[in-house]
């Protein structure tokens, strides 16, 4: 019996697949986005839907599943205007003041912190009472996945990814914020090997005057 969590990054293909089963799924169906969350017997479990309205599907067209979180499911897509590949995280749980409150300020965070070494956010916004952030899609994964496929990395490879992930904390530092989760998981990777710090869910921003 398979209870697995959907992987945190799926393999190109389109869809997304179980880690245990390797079974397939295709959230979407016409414009209704299926928030994907675990996976039983071939049958994948849901927390809840999403119909893309007009204006969302006139600028973006859903590829696949990159990945599940504890937040919210993250999708690929095309920029319609611009050709370019971006990645879209939506909220899946609305139920939680404090998840939404958190999902909200990652957005809101990751859009005014600017750097090379931090993902860029350029969009946030709200469909059917789910919020949802555009954000830049890096080829490289995460340096998760680099270690789990790759093992132990040259120590020149090492030094220049944690250069750069010091390079985006100073940046989130001289802000007030803390990120508080750093880990491989949420280091990502552009196609040359360049490191950029993600996922400031669970930050504290004492720069704020706003409860983190």
């Amino acid at each position: 019996m398979c209870g697995a969590s959907l992987p945190e990054v799926e393999p190109a293909g389109g869809g997304s697949r179980c880690p245990a089963c390797k079974i397939a799924f295709d959230p979407l169906d016409g414009d209704r986005l299926t928030l994907l969350s675990r996976c039983t017997e071939g049958v994948p479990t849901t927390a809840g839907a999403i119909c893309l309205n007009e204006g969302f599907l006139k600028r973006f067209r859903i590829e696949r599943t990159l990945g599940i979180g504890a937040m919210g499911m993250v999708v690929s897509a095309t920029n319609l205007e611009s050709g370019q590949l971006v990645a879209v995280k939506f909220m899946k749980r609305l139920g939680d003041p404090g998840l939404l409150a958190r999902f909200v300020r990652e957005g809101r965070l990751m859009s005014e912190l600017r750097h090379p070494n931090l993902v860029e956010v350029w969009e946030v916004g709200e469909i059917e009472g789910h919020p949802y952030f555009v954000c830049e899609y890096l080829q490289g994964g995460s340096l998760r996945e680099k270690l789990l496929k790759e093992g132990r990395m040259a120590w020149s490879v090492a030094v220049r990814i944690m250069l750069d992930v010091l390079a985006g904390l100073e940046v989130c530092h001289a802000r007030g914020v803390v990120h508080r989760d750093l880990k491989p998981g949420n280091v990502l990777l552009t196609s040359d090997g360049r490191a950029k710090l993600a996922d400031l869910g669970i930050a504290k921003d004492y720069g704020s005057a706003e409860p983190a």
